[in-house]
Formats: structure tokens, C-alpha cells, sequence
């Protein structure tokens, strides 16, 4: 009887120092696009993530409007209360999303196949690896970094934009 046995140290080591060390910001990306916008227009953009950040921003919105209108907060509402603006926020984060994806080496396939005729036994082993994808991988990056910055140069815009409207 054979025993087949895989040594997974090597295959991990290599996997460990493929995968790098990229992730998701926590913002998102929102910190370039509220430095960029607040210091021209007074106030922050403000990323709707979730239904809890939703309800704080209707629950701004209606503060807001509580008080006397004046440029400002109108500006403040209409940063707050626009749908356009937040789909732009999102698109920053699917930037962000698709730059770590192009960062991350492809991955490799690894096969284990046992071949049995009348006598004899075969073990085949394969690790195939997308050559390819990892000459690309350099370019795809920075292809993917220009995606974020004109993402957030985009939510900025917006962001100005509106307040402009405003």
C-alpha cells in the first residue's frame, strides 16, 4: 500500500509571501476626498455605509432643518440628503475593493490524481500558476491605484459640486 503525503510547508511560505500585505482601508478612501472638500467648503462628506449611518443622517438632516437656513447648512443638507453624491462615495470603494483584487497574486491550482492500472499505481501531482497573471500583476496594480485616485478626485468633484448647487 502506498500513502501519499503532501509537504504543505514550502506551499504555504510561498503562498504567505505572494499574498502580500493589501487590504481595504476603513474609510474607504473617504479621508483624501474630506481633505480635498472641507477646507473649501466648510464642511465634511459624509459616507452613508449602512442603515445606522442613513438614520444619522436623516436625523441631521432634520436637525438641520429645525434651525434658521442659512448657506452653510443648506450645504450641509445637500451633502447629506444626495443619492448621486453617495453612489460616487461607493464607487470609491469598489475602486479601493477591485485595487486589493489586483494586488493579490492569482491563484494557484493544485491537483492530486492517482492513476490505478491491473498492478501499478501512479500519484500525480500538479501546482499550475497563471505565469501571466503574476508578469501582469505589477501593472494591473498601478493600473489600479489610477482607478482610486480618479475615484476619489470624481467624489471630490461631486462633493464641490453639489455644494456649489447648494
Amino acid at each position: 500500500m502506498m500513502k501519499l503525503v503532501l509537504k504543505t510547508g514550502p506551499l504555504a511560505a510561498i503562498a504567505a509571501a505572494l499574498a502580500g500585505c493589501v487590504s481595504v482601508s476603513p474609510d474607504a478612501g473617504m479621508n483624501h476626498v474630506a481633505a480635498l472638500t472641507q477646507e473649501r467648503i466648510g464642511a465634511a462628506p459624509f459616507k452613508q455605509a449602512n442603515p445606522e449611518d442613513e438614520a444619522l443622517a436623516s436625523e441631521r438632516v432634520a436637525k438641520l432643518l429645525r434651525q434658521p437656513m442659512t448657506a452653510g447648512r443648506a450645504v450641509q443638507i445637500a451633502l447629506l440628503n444626495n443619492r448621486h453624491l453617495q453612489a460616487a462615495y461607493n464607487e470609491l470603494g469598489i475602486s479601493e475593493a477591485q485595487f486589493v483584487q489586483a494586488a493579490l497574486p492569482p491563484s494557484p491550482t493544485i491537483s492530486v490524481a492517482r492513476l490505478a492500472a491491473s498492478i501499478e499505481r501512479e500519484i500525480e501531482r500538479q501546482i499550475l500558476v497563471n505565469l501571466f497573471g503574476l508578469i501582469t500583476q505589477r501593472s494591473r496594480q498601478k493600473i489600479s491605484e489610477a482607478k482610486i485616485r480618479q475615484a476619489q478626485m470624481r467624489a471630490a468633484h461631486e462633493t464641490l459640486k453639489i455644494a456649489a448647487q447648494a
